[in-house]
C-alpha cells in the first residue's frame, strides 16, 4: 500500500477543498478507489484539456500540482516502503549458458 491512497487520506491532505477537487478531477479520484478500495494514481487527462475544463492557465495548474507531488511525496516518506529484490544472481544465471 505504499503507492496507494485512500480517499481518507487525500481528503486530509488538501487544506484547500477547491484543490482536493481539482486533484480528484485529474486523477480520477473516487470513494471507491481503483485498487483495494483505496487509489493508484493514473492521470485521466494533461494538464492541457484541465486548463480548457477549469479556465485556469495551464502553467499555474503545473506549479500547483508540483505543490501537490511535494505533499503526497511527504506523506509517503513516513510509510514503510516495499522490499525490493537486490539480491545480483548474474553469476548463477552465466552458468546455465
Amino acid at each position: 500500500k505504499y503507492y496507494a491512497w485512500s480517499f481518507d487520506e487525500l481528503l486530509q491532505i488538501f487544506d484547500d477543498k477547491n484543490d482536493f477537487k481539482l486533484f480528484s478531477q485529474f486523477y480520477g479520484v473516487t470513494t471507491k478507489g481503483n485498487f483495494d478500495h483505496d487509489m493508484v494514481l493514473q492521470r485521466q487527462m494533461t494538464f492541457a484539456d484541465l486548463a480548457e475544463e477549469t479556465g485556469l492557465p495551464q502553467d499555474e495548474l503545473e506549479s500547483k500540482f508540483d505543490d501537490f507531488h511535494q505533499q503526497l511525496f511527504e506523506v509517503r516518506q513516513s510509510r514503510v516502503r516495499p522490499g525490493t529484490d537486490d539480491k545480483v544472481i548474474t553469476f548463477w544465471n552465466g552458468l546455465m549458458l
